[in-house]
């Protein structure tokens, strides 16, 4: 056969190898299954078992849903009455955007209401295994602080009971402190204050037989209570362009998230009322000081008439007069209608100067509607400030700022006030004129008439002004009584009584995945990022010459043994080579004949010398003759081997020192096996190959031997196995699995490519096929490997021989095939 050739170009199978270096398949997936299943089952049952302890562990979470509208201006209520449509300045507070609200609701400010009123700041758990379950309503005692507006600094700490019948006393433990105290009497606790320690009698002597013999309790500021309970809480628009609010609450009691949501509507509701029934309070009592002093001053008008009339001084008008009087009597009632406004605005100009950020009244009957608009405005942002200021400090920027805003609202106010004031004593003096005018046409009139006729007209306003208050009066009341919310509630706290975490299916799931993933992710990485050569794919992949043998790695008993091949010998490794053997037989050169088989590598320690030694028993007990001839003249290890370090040889003959051949080559103890060793280390090694001897001495050893093996140093660190090898018939190319680099075989593919050495093929040595039973992407190997031997159900599918003979194949690859039982 002509020598084979590639026409592949080096640094394209270069490429090739780094794009097939590593190929994830199902095959691949299924090794590592079946590789180390003991592994997988291992992790599988560690990650189990600590998903069960998570979801033991881990505390229960339940969710609870409420729902509520946000009313607009046309829903009912007194805003929308028809009857009460002049008080305006009222009817906007009823009204809010739907994100106001939505922030509102979950505010701190709300948030501390419900902590307040439910007792949040006190926590209750019984202890289990690895895990405390909170007691909401089922705790057998609870605190009670003396002072619920004491600040809490926060506390933790057991109370111990000495027996279910003793309810007088119990133990206070701490990390700090330990102390007997009594129950139902008031006492100090660290963190706490002064409280008392309380007992549910139903619960208590239960709680004690049946389930532990003491409670943990758990005590939080006001703050971090507030802020974790509505971190918990969820308010969000149950659609887009709708006024309809979902609130949800998690919790580890449902009891409990049921009866926070609750409270939070009521909470919110209450404070919404209250807020609207500041301003109606301050507006009632403004009307009530109104009617007081009006009252008293009528009381006086009405005894100057009763006393006038008592003299009988009042006469009826002259007729001459009527005219006149009838003029002035309609102008004095558009002076009472003004006088009653002037009065008004005095009394509201008297209260800005004398009073600051208080309520300003709001419907006592003013015309000006600018003027209403700014006391409606004031009085909303002070409701502002008063908030901001209990949550804030005074001198806080936020509370300055609105505290600037408020006299400048103030100011406004007094401008709009005294224009109005101004505007109304025009008119007055306008309108006495034109009744001075007509008054004087009456003059001739008796003076009773005109006295009378004043203390009239002066009752006839207060009696006015009197009745004009009592009717806002009782309309505010009205008002108040029928003050509404913002929100109607849709539905109350509602929601499954299946805790939504931990999710037990999802969480062993996941650690079912886990326990796949994690060591399938290891073998697959350590694999992946493994540079070695790991079998004959890795090779295969980047270097296109045959691969003619396999030999498996020696068994750890046996890892100093150097022959493996002898007569009779059934184990692994001689089976391998006998295999060897057989595939050279079909590697022919141009003259049809193998007889030099030269043998080398990339580097030292890859089984060049061993593979050399052993084909040659292989060959010499199939009854060939064989020469061993050691032409690595810096190791020497073949010569090393069979103990002829020092012996004369081919240093020696090449450096013509020796002419005898025959006196050169030595027998050994083994049949058919001859040794040529390497002589003296030579300093000029590449020099001898050079010369025209080696080739008489290669032509001498043919003429005697049906096989000359060359034990060539590694290629890849001298120069010496080029030269030595235009005498070889065959170069056998060792690379050893688990020591070369993946990385060097693109230069191990470039000899080939440019048929740098003769007729070129592979061995591959130190192969594990146990390991890679379950490494990536070799299939076929392992235990199932059909090592067995000729009469022992060992075939080998090509070819089947005795010692000595050996069938044709059509193949350089080996097929194992196990013979059934």
């Amino acid at each position: 056969m002509q020598n084979m050739e590639s026409t592949q170009n080096p640094s394209s199978n270069f490429n090739n190898a780094e794009d097939n270096d590593f190929n994830l398949d199902f095959q691949t997936i299924v090794n590592i299954f079946i590789g180390k299943w003991y592994v997988f089952v291992i992790c599988i049952c560690v990650a189990l078992v600590i998903a069960a302890g998570y979801i033991w562990r881990a505390p229960k979470t339940f969710v609870q849903h409420a729902t509520v509208l946000v009313k607009d201006k046309q829903m009912g209520g007194a805003a929308a009455n028809s009857s009460f449509a002049d008080i305006a300045g009222f009817s906007g507070l009823t009204t809010s955007n739907v994100q106001n609200e939505l922030h509102i609701i979950k505010s701190h400010t709300v948030m501390s209401g419900v902590v307040k009123r439910l007792s949040l700041q006190f926590s209750y758990y019984v202890p289990r295994f690895l895990r405390n379950d909170e007691l909401y309503t089922s705790s057998p005692v609870y605190i009670v602080p003396s002072d619920p507006d004491f600040p809490i600094t926060g506390a933790a700490f057991e109370i111990h009971f000495f027996s279910a019948e003793d309810t007088t006393k119990f133990t206070y433990i701490s990390a700090d402190t330990t102390f007997v105290c009594p129950f139902n009497r008031e006492v100090e606790l660290p963190g706490i204050g002064y409280a008392t320690v309380a007992i549910r009698p139903r619960t208590f002597e239960r709680y004690v037989n049946e389930r532990a013999d003491k409670v943990l309790v758990r005590a939080i500021n006001m703050e971090h209570a507030v802020a974790a309970y509505v971190g918990a809480l969820s308010v969000d628009l149950a659609q887009k362009e709708t006024a309809v609010l979902s609130l949800a609450y998690s919790s580890s009691s449902p009891r409990k998230a049921a009866d926070i949501l609750n409270m939070v509507i009521d909470e919110y509701n209450r404070l919404t009322i209250d807020s609207k029934n500041e301003v109606l309070e301050s507006s009632l009592n403004f009307v009530d000081q109104r009617i007081d002093i009006v009252g008293t001053e009528l009381n006086l008008v009405d005894s100057r008439v009763e006393e006038m009339k008592s003299k009988e001084m009042v006469i009826n008008p002259l007729a001459e007069a009527s005219g006149y009087l009838a003029q002035a009597n309609t102008q004095e009632v558009q002076l009472t209608e003004l006088e009653v406004q002037l009065h008004l605005i005095e009394q509201l100009r008297t209260m800005l100067d004398t009073v600051k950020y208080s309520m300003l009244p709001l419907n006592v009957g003013l015309n000006s509607a600018a003027l209403n608009q700014q006391i409606q405005t004031y009085d909303a942002n002070l409701l502002h400030f008063n908030k901001l200021k209990t949550y804030s400090s005074e001198k806080s920027p936020v509370v300055l700022d609105k505290a600037l805003e408020l006299d400048v609202l103030l100011d406004n106010i007094r401008l709009t006030a005294n224009d109005v004031r101004n505007s109304l004593i025009l008119k007055i003096s306008e309108l006495k004129k034109l009744a001075d005018k007509n008054m004087a046409r009456v003059s001739e009139a008796p003076g009773n008439v005109r006295l009378l006729t004043s203390i009239e007209r002066e009752q006839v306003v207060k009696s006015s002004l009197y009745n004009y208050l009592l009717q806002k009066k009782e309309e505010n009341a009205i008002m108040k009584s029928m003050t509404e919310t913002n929100i109607r509630l849709i539905d109350a706290a509602f929601g499954s009584s299946a805790p939504v975490s931990p999710r037990k299916s999802m969480i062993l799931i996941v650690a079912f995945a886990l326990g796949i993933a994690v060591p399938f992710a290891f073998y697959f990485l350590k694999d992946f990022l493994y540079t070695k050569v790991r079998g004959r794919s890795d090779v295969s992949a980047v270097v296109k010459a045959p691969i003619v043998g396999e030999i498996p790695s020696k068994p750890k008993k046996q890892a100093n043994q150097t022959l493996f091949v002898e007569a009779g010998a059934n184990n692994q490794i001689s089976e391998a080579f006998r295999i060897l053997r057989a595939n050279l037989s079909f590697m022919k050169n141009s003259n049809n004949k193998v007889q030099v088989i030269a043998l080398t590598s990339t580097m030292t320690g890859e089984g060049k010398s061993y593979v050399a030694m052993n084909l040659a028993m292989a060959c010499a007990i199939s009854g060939k003759k064989v020469c061993l001839v050691d032409i690595d003249l810096r190791k020497m290890a073949s010569s090393r081997f069979f103990k002829l370090r020092g012996k004369k040889g081919v240093s020696e003959y090449l450096a013509e020192q020796e002419n005898n051949l025959d006196d050169l080559v030595l027998s050994t103890a083994y049949d058919n096996v001859s040794v040529l060793p390497g002589g003296v280390i030579p300093p000029n090694p590449a020099e001898l190959l050079m010369s025209d001897r080696f080739e008489k001495l290669i032509e001498y050893l043919r003429g005697r031997f049906d096989f000359i093996i060359l034990d060539n140093p590694p290629l890849g660190i001298v120069a010496d196995t080029g030269i030595a090898n235009r005498v070889a018939d065959l170069t056998l190319y060792i690379i050893r699995v688990g020591t070369l680099d993946r990385r060097q075989l693109p230069a191990i593919q470039e000899v080939y490519a440019k048929n740098q050495l003769k007729n070129m093929s592979l061995v591959l040595t130190d192969i594990n096929y146990e390991a890679l039973n379950y490494s990536m992407g070799y299939t076929g190997y392992g235990k199932y490997y059909g090592y067995r031997y000729y009469g022992h159900t060992y075939y080998n599918y090509y070819a089947s021989y005795n010692e000595g003979e050996a069938a044709h194949s059509h193949s350089y690859g080996l097929y194992r095939k196990k013979k059934k039982n």
